[in-house]
């Protein structure tokens, strides 16, 4: 009966060095199975980051292509309100320096400090200028007359 009883024990101690074995066995697994969804989801966040650093990359260019233009229309807006011509008069018109061909209004650069163009009026006996903003007239002199 000793004999049979320790086969028992060992037999029993076996069976639970088994259960055991197949406990631990089956935690390795139910944890490869856990690391193959934490890779999957590795994998996934890491194509989603791919896609946000490719959007941002995007915005970053499209900020900066805006910055140049903004830049480029403040310019613009300072020449505007600060022009860099120079004025001249000349056989008794106001004219741009460098743009002596057409005469700008007088009126018009007094009293609003713009160099509007004035249009050539071709009249037989009194040629002039006439400006299309304030409709003023300025006769061309004899002495002036081709």
């Amino acid at each position: 009966m000793t004999n049979e009883f320790l086969q028992a024990i060992t037999a029993g101690k076996n069976t639970l060095d088994a259960i055991k074995f197949l406990t631990e066995y089956a935690n390795e697994v139910k944890e490869s199975q856990h690391y193959g969804e934490l890779m999957r989801a590795i994998g996934t966040l890491n194509l989603e980051l791919s896609e946000v650093k490719s959007r941002l990359a995007e915005q970053i260019l499209e900020n900066s292509a805006l910055k140049t233009q903004l830049e480029e229309v403040a310019r613009e807006n300072r020449e505007l309100k600060n022009p860099t011509y120079k004025v001249i008069i000349k056989t008794g018109f106001y004219y741009v320096e460098g743009q002596e061909e057409i005469p700008i209004c007088g009126s018009c650069y007094s009293t609003k400090g713009k160099p509007i163009p004035m249009k050539y009026v071709d009249m037989p006996h009194t040629p002039y200028y006439r400006c299309a903003v304030c409709r003023g007239v300025e006769s061309i002199p004899k002495k002036n007359r081709s």
